[in-house]
């Protein structure tokens, strides 16, 4: 079975890169089961067991939170998804400091209207 820590460091380096899981999983010799599998044991165990604020280091020396993310394909029906106004996602690691000192580091699928309500966030 894969740790979170194998897991979360595929997770990071498929966004950053904008490759499949798949792919990525084939170029480490990984089998796509094993990867789903585990992931899928570590999400249902952080529903039942929610910490916010938890991070883990990965081997590159980042910081990233705890728990998995969802799977790519949950909420998917087959039918074709109307568009919406922004579709300009990506995924950001974005880091604040308020004017009191607070440090944070926020991580995910963002768009341009989710920064725009950060960065009010964090003028407080």
């Amino acid at each position: 079975m894969m740790t979170r820590e194998e897991i979360l460091s595929i997770e990071e380096y498929c966004a950053e890169h904008k490759i499949s899981h798949k792919k990525r999983l084939e170029e480490l010799g990984i089998p796509f089961w094993n990867f789903y599998k585990a992931k899928q044991k570590y999400r249902r165990a952080d529903e039942q067991d929610v910490q916010p604020g938890q991070f883990v280091q990965l081997a590159s020396g980042r910081y990233v939170p705890q728990t998995m993310p969802p799977a790519r394909t949950a909420g998917k029906s087959g039918k074709p998804v109307k568009p919406t106004e922004e579709k300009n996602e990506s995924y950001l690691t974005v880091e604040l400091q308020t004017r009191t000192g607070t440090a944070m580091r926020i991580q995910g699928v963002m768009t341009p209207a989710h920064l725009r309500e950060l960065i009010a966030a964090g003028n407080v």
